[in-house]
């Protein structure tokens, strides 16, 4: 799936989604995709046209999603 043609915002709030969904998930490979998710959505709504709320959001869950991956934050009920 390329993007080509979609709104950088939806695309972004796709990723952060997919990355809630696998935050969800339990396990260390769960973390990882979620990561790589948040990376992606971080790099599309560095684009204009992305509502600086949203890139906030993006980025406090790439941290959260980050030290869980490193075993340094909570289990998937936190945040």
């Amino acid at each position: 799936m390329s993007g080509a043609g979609v709104d950088p915002g939806e695309r972004a709030e796709v990723l952060l989604l997919r990355a809630e969904e696998l935050l969800a998930g339990d396990g260390p490979e769960s973390a990882e995709e979620a990561v790589l998710a948040l990376e992606g959505a971080q790099d599309v709504a560095a684009g204009s046209g992305v509502e600086p709320s949203l890139r906030e959001r993006i980025d406090e869950r790439l941290a959260h999603a980050r030290a869980r991956r490193d075993g340094e934050g909570p289990g998937p009920d936190a945040g």
